[in-house]
């Protein structure tokens, strides 16, 4: 990993959001990139005016300070940093960026809304969620920083799974910490099948990292995103990771996903993927497992 962009707006969300990559930094040896983004609206859009221009002006020196200082506090944590001060939106320019540089990780804070403001306002991190392909690690903003200990991977059985875990496991390993990899079983899902899949996934795992020290868990019940807060509270879990699929709109807009839920309700840094829309689950219903 050689490049962590954290979008920031200097609130103590992204602040705090920082301080999660300049210990991810020092610990993956890795450059820091700050990402800010200032605009203003003019009276009559069409026809900017010269104060228009000025008041961009005082935001764009006024966003250069606080960046070089936020350049400096990494600097002290013997970290390269870098930043970019650039006039637009947040979300696009975040998106551009990203699409532009490619990023190893993006690291951004999100804040705690209400239920109805998530659904009308959403928020910039949950936008970005959609727009870029490279992993997004989601800091709450209650969350306080601790060498992670432990970390998890939610599987869900789609194509890039495999890809996403071996993401995971040298990230464990340059935190020593460990890995767990979960699966939860609904009520309606058959626990022999289940099993099967299990052992199959975690086979093709041990054949593409060996000595790779992983903790196996195949949980049942109901409610997949209950069981998934139970087992990161009771084993004391610091970061979840789990793939965000692109869903069919309607069933999405009726049900959303399990990463969408996790990244609401998580108190813990989420660590998100993107994932194929393919479900591996569904294309083994027919068939056994290759793995016994």
């Amino acid at each position: 990993m050689k490049n962590i962009l954290v979008p920031v707006d200097f609130t103590d969300v992204s602040k705090n959001a920082l301080i999660y990559a300049i210990h991810f930094a020092e610990t993956l040896d890795a450059k820091v990139t700050l990402l800010h983004a200032y605009h203003t609206i003019p009276a009559v859009p069409e026809f900017p005016s010269e104060s228009h221009e000025q008041e961009l002006e005082e935001l764009r020196s006024k966003a250069q300070k606080s960046l070089e200082l936020l350049c400096e506090e990494v600097d002290q944590n013997k970290v390269a940093c870098a930043y970019i001060n650039v006039e637009g939106y947040a979300r696009e320019s975040i998106v551009e960026y990203t699409d532009q540089t490619n990023p190893d990780l993006i690291i951004m804070g999100t804040e705690t809304i209400s239920p109805i403001d998530k659904i009308i306002f959403g928020t910039v991190t949950g936008k970005v969620l959609k727009k870029v392909s490279c992993p997004i690690m989601v800091i709450p903003e209650e969350a306080t920083y601790q060498q992670p200990k432990k970390m998890a991977f939610a599987i869900d059985y789609h194509e890039n799974d495999l890809e996403d875990i071996q993401f995971m496991i040298p990230l464990a390993k340059k935190f020593g910490a460990e890995l767990h990899a979960l699966r939860v079983a609904t009520d309606e899902d058959s626990l022999e099948f289940e099993d099967k899949l299990l052992a199959d996934f975690k086979h093709k795992v041990d054949q593409s990292v060996h000595d790779n020290s992983i903790i196996w868990h195949l949980i049942k019940g109901s409610n997949v995103v209950d069981q998934l807060e139970k087992y990161v509270r009771d084993s004391d879990i610091s970061v979840i990771s789990a793939a965000k699929s692109r869903m069919n709109p309607l069933m999405k807009a009726f049900f959303g996903s399990v990463t969408q839920k996790l990244f609401y309700h998580t108190h813990i840094p989420l660590l998100i993927f993107q994932a194929e829309d393919t479900d591996l689950r569904d294309s083994k219903l027919a068939k056994r497992s290759s793995y016994e």
